[in-house]
């Protein structure tokens, strides 16, 4: 199939196998929660934010939309937005997760230089994976690393290998002797961050060394980077991968990849900051835990988490820097709506080795003993103020008051306003003014944007029209001899239109799948396609046959309006030139649609 501007050809008949073997419903759900709605399914858009579900999929018709922003499409379409790909790499990514292989030689025909970049670093990550594996089950190389896995860090063989865990050997250039001997360039291994140029600018080595190796993966399960952890303790005991246009810190969690399943069957996201703390969970059967990759939570993450829960806890060190850390999050977890509550462990542990010490069931009363996030900021930041410091009084609310103004809900932003009167000593009326100038300095710096979707918008009786033929309520052939194409005004559904009779020609019925085909590069089009597919518009299906008639009628009349007012511009213009002959032509014309109108009226 070839796609006007991706550049790329692939048989019809492997995108067509590809299509009718994978479900949509199933992939999208890799990247979202999705719940039942009557024969669909809804969830939270992954590409606009919004609190209330409006993305629509179908496994019936195999296509998704956004009833927020517009977006729709089928599987591929889906695709190429969420891992911003080319039409070939959608088509490649879908048929590897259904067993269907799209050849090297169509796949990789005139590829964008990102996307051959993006693949390059796919696969170096995957060749090293396999090296690290291979080196941690090794018995004489990767012994004292098994050792260290199994009996100091207490995980079994199941989850070793269900985590992709592996071994750098302890040499300067394992890795990189191994993979340049099977073509691997230098340069393209710097670029993935496996190996560093020696500051003598003479020859490379290894970035991994004698460390246990963490596969970091994004959402599909891809290699995207590694993390790599001293057996000695010796310093640093935590190196990384560099970022790379394939491994942004801010963008990824690790294991969520195997954690979002276990998200939406227990109804929350848990948060902690190390891998092995998130491992040592999965291992206690909580299969609902991603861990940090070193850095702050982002707004990306929690967009990316929303996806799938609107739920979190969090257990990050209890020191002042992770409570300071866990206190700059607020404000996100406010603006995207999402529950966070913080988990307290005794000081000088973690998960991994409060549930090594302690055991399952301690840590499950922990859990339910979290506090709301924002309890835990007010009461972290208020413990250690007394009443007659008033500077420290003042820094108080300048940190609070802009938190509070981001609660919507007026009940939860009075309870927290009460409690700051309480916990200050101040009369709750001053706190409400202090409020009050803080919320016209926010409005001024940040006026509300409105975001107009879908500007042009088209009749509504044509579509109406358009979309019962979409869904097979009213048939193509008996609208064919009544309305013409170039009575369609609306540039989208004249397309879609034109699609749907050329689908009845070719195959005597209205196929989605042809008319998407058809339309496969356009996107606007396949969103109205996705949009009147899903039918947003109001459409009474009791009665068909008079909604049909009362469409045709009002197109007849634009079209007979618009003639009429091309006949009357003649008109002028044979009088302006004197052409008596083609006036009373014109006029005899004109006389007739009249007579027309009037005998449909």
């Amino acid at each position: 199939m070839e796609v006007p501007g991706t550049q790329s050809y692939i048989p019809d008949e492997i995108v067509g196998k590809v299509k009718n073997r994978a479900d949509i419903v199933e992939v999208i759900a890799g990247y979202l929660s999705l719940t039942k709605s009557g024969e669909n399914y809804k969830g939270l858009c992954p590409f606009h934010s919004e609190k209330t579900p409006s993305f629509v999929v179908s496994p019936k018709k195999q296509i998704f939309h956004c009833f927020g922003c517009g977006t729709g499409g089928n599987i591929f379409h889906f695709m190429m937005k969420i891992d911003n790909l080319g039409f070939p790499e959608a088509v490649t990514c879908v048929g590897e997760r259904y067993g269907i292989t799209v050849s090297d030689k169509t796949r990789d025909h005139k590829k964008s230089p990102a996307q051959k970049e993006r693949d390059l670093l796919y696969e170096a990550n995957n060749v090293a994976m396999g090296y690290y594996q291979e080196s941690l089950y090794d018995r004489e190389i990767g012994c004292k690393s098994m050792e260290y896995l199994t009996k100091k860090r207490g995980l079994n063989t199941e989850i070793i290998q269900r985590f992709g865990l592996g071994y750098a050997r302890n040499s300067w250039d394992g890795l990189f002797s191994h993979m340049v001997k099977r073509g691997w360039t230098p340069k393209d291994l710097e670029l993935s961050g496996l190996i560093l140029k020696r500051n003598d600018k003479n020859g490379y080595y290894d970035r991994f060394r004698n460390r246990v190796i963490f596969p970091i993966r994004d959402i599909s399960g891809r290699v995207i980077g590694f993390g790599g952890r001293s057996l000695d303790d010796s310093l640093p005991k935590y190196i990384n991968s560099p970022e790379t246009p394939i491994y942004i810190k801010g963008k990824n969690l690790y294991c969520l990849d195997k954690a979002k399943e276990g998200v939406s069957r227990e109804n929350g996201l848990i948060i902690v900051e190390g891998y092995f703390d998130a491992i040592r969970l999965h291992q206690e059967g909580l299969r609902n835990v991603v861990a940090t990759l070193g850095t702050a939570l982002t707004s990306s993450h929690l967009e990316m988490i929303k996806r799938f829960t609107q739920r979190v806890y969090l257990i990050f060190d209890p020191d002042p820097a992770g409570i300071k850390a866990t206190i700059r999050t607020i404000g996100f977890f406010i603006d995207y709506d999402i529950s966070a509550a913080v988990v307290s462990l005794p000081e000088g542990t973690d998960p991994d080795s409060f549930i090594n010490r302690f055991g399952r069931e301690k840590f499950d009363e922990a859990l339910r003993g979290s506090k709301q996030i924002i309890d835990f900021a007010f009461y972290s930041m208020m413990k250690d103020i007394d009443s007659n410091e008033i500077d420290k009084k003042k820094t108080l609310l300048r940190a609070i008051i802009p938190l509070v103004l981001r609660i919507e809900n007026s009940v939860e932003k009075t309870h927290y306003l009460r409690l700051i009167a309480d916990r200050l000593g101040i009369e709750e009326r001053f706190l409400m003014e202090d409020l009050h100038r803080t919320s016209k300095g926010v409005m001024a710096k940040n006026p509300e944007q409105n975001i107009e979707i879908n500007p042009s918008r088209a009749p509504k009786d044509e579509e109406i029209l358009v979309a019962l033929m979409i869904n097979n309520k009213f048939p193509a052939e008996r609208i064919r001899g009544e309305v013409g194409t170039e009575d369609i005004t609306h540039p989208g559904l004249r397309a879609i239109f034109r699609s749907i009779l050329e689908s009845t020609d070719l195959h005597n019925e209205v196929r989605l799948e042809y008319i998407i085909q058809q339309n496969m590069d356009d996107q606007e089009i396949i969103s109205y396609l996705s949009k009147l597919s899903l039918s947003d518009i109001q459409i009474d299906y009791t009665n068909v046959e008079g909604n049909i008639r009362d469409c045709i009628c009002r197109l007849r009349r634009r079209r007979l309006d618009k003639d009429i007012k091309n006949i009357d511009i003649e008109i002028k213009k044979a009088e302006e030139e004197r052409n008596y002959t083609s006036l009373r032509r014109l006029q005899e014309v004109k006389m007739k649609k009249l007579k027309i109108d009037y005998s449909r009226s």
